[in-house]
C-alpha cells in the first residue's frame, strides 16, 4: 500500500472518528409527534397534559430540558399549540422528519468544522418541537432547534398563525447543516450573546463570523440568506451608514441593524450580520496564515472596543471603499 493511500485512509479514519463524537440527537422530534397522534383527539384535557408529560417531556432529550429551562414552558404550552395550531404543525410534520435523513449532512458539516477551528468544546445538536416560539439557539454549550418554527413556510396553512409568521417564516434559513455550524460558532466565542455595552461592529462580529463560517464549511457563496444577497449587492451604502456608529451601544441603533425582521429602516432586514460577515470574509482574504486567521476571528473579543476597531484595521475592509 503506497504513501499517498495510507494518508487518504488517515484522513478519512479522522473525519468518521470527528463524526461520531458528534451529538446529533432527533428523539425528541419523534417523540413529540407520537405525543401529537395521542393528544390530537384527546377531549380530556387533564389526560391530554398528562400524555403530554409522559410521552413528551418525561423522555425529553438535555435539549428539549434546556430549552424547557430556559423558557419555563411545561405541558399546558405544548397542549395549547396542538389544539390552536392542529393543522399547520400536520402540514409541517413532513418537514421536520426529513431531518431525520439530514442528520449525516449535519454531521458531516461540524466535523469540517473542527478541521477549521480546533477546540474540545463539541455541541451537542438537539433537534425539538417547540411552540412556535424560538428557532435556533445556544445554550449552556449546547443547540437547541425549534424544527416547527424553523422549517415553517408560508405555503403551509397559515390560518391558524398571527400574521407576522410570514414574515418569520421568510427570515429564517431552512439548511440544517447552516443552523448548525452557525449556533456552534457561537459556542465557540469569548462573548456568549451580546450585552448593553457591546459596540455595534462587536455584535455585527459576533453574528457575522458564524454566517461567515458556514459558508467556509460549505465551501461556497452562501445564496439563502436574504440579508447576504441584499448586503452583496450594496456594500458601499450599507457601510456608509453602518461606520458613523460602530462603537454605538444604544438599543436604538442596534435595532436599526438586528432583529428588525419586522421593521427595517434599510433595503432588508439583519443587515448587521452582513456587515459583520463582510468584515470577517476581507480579515481571511487579506491573511497569509488561514489557520490562524480562523482562531483570531473566533477569539474576538466583541465587546471590546479596541479589538472590534482593531479587528477592523487587520481587515483592510474600509479600504476596499477607498479604492472603488
Amino acid at each position: 500500500m503506497n504513501r499517498l493511500v495510507l494518508i487518504i485512509l488517515y484522513l478519512s479514519s479522522l473525519s468518521s472518528f470527528a463524526q461520531q463524537s458528534i451529538t446529533v440527537e432527533t428523539k425528541d422530534l419523534v417523540n413529540f409527534w407520537d405525543t401529537f397522534d395521542r393528544v390530537r383527539n384527546e377531549t380530556d384535557s387533564v389526560e391530554a397534559l398528562r400524555i403530554i408529560q409522559r410521552h413528551y417531556i418525561d423522555q425529553g432529550t438535555k435539549g428539549l430540558q434546556l430549552l424547557m429551562d430556559s423558557r419555563k414552558y411545561k405541558a399546558s404550552d405544548w397542549y395549547q399549540i396542538i389544539r390552536e395550531n392542529p393543522d399547520y404543525l400536520a402540514a409541517v410534520r413532513p418537514k421536520t422528519q426529513q431531518v431525520l435523513k439530514d442528520t449525516l449532512l449535519v454531521r458531516q458539516s461540524l466535523a469540517t468544522l473542527k478541521t477549521l477551528y480546533s477546540t474540545p468544546k463539541t455541541p451537542g445538536i438537539y433537534f425539538c418541537v417547540g411552540i412556535l416560539g424560538i428557532g435556533a439557539t445556544a445554550r449552556e454549550g449546547q443547540i437547541i432547534v425549534g424544527t416547527e418554527l424553523v422549517l415553517g413556510d408560508t405555503l403551509l396553512p397559515m390560518h391558524e398563525l398571527p400574521d407576522f409568521y410570514k414574515t418569520v417564516f421568510t427570515s429564517i434559513p431552512k439548511n440544517m447543516s447552516y443552523v448548525a455550524v452557525h449556533e456552534s460558532v457561537h459556542t465557540f466565542q469569548k462573548n456568549q450573546g451580546y450585552g448593553m455595552q457591546t459596540p455595534l461592529l462587536g455584535h455585527a462580529l459576533q453574528e457575522g463570523m458564524c454566517d461567515f463560517m458556514a459558508e467556509l464549511v460549505q465551501g461556497k457563496d452562501i445564496n439563502f440568506l436574504p440579508y447576504l444577497l441584499y448586503g452583496r449587492k450594496h456594500r458601499s451604502e450599507l457601510w456608509k451608514a453602518f461606520k458613523p456608529y460602530i462603537l454605538s451601544t444604544a438599543s436604538e441603533i442596534r435595532s436599526q441593524w438586528f432583529y428588525n425582521s419586522m421593521d427595517y429602516p434599510i433595503g432588508q432586514a439583519d443587515l448587521g450580520y452582513f456587515i459583520g460577515y463582510d468584515v470577517c470574509k476581507a480579515y481571511y482574504q487579506r491573511a497569509k496564515n488561514k489557520k490562524k486567521a480562523i482562531k483570531e476571528i473566533i477569539d474576538l473579543d466583541t465587546e471590546s472596543p479596541q479589538a472590534v476597531t482593531q479587528f477592523l484595521r487587520g481587515s483592510g475592509y474600509e479600504a476596499t471603499f477607498i479604492k472603488n
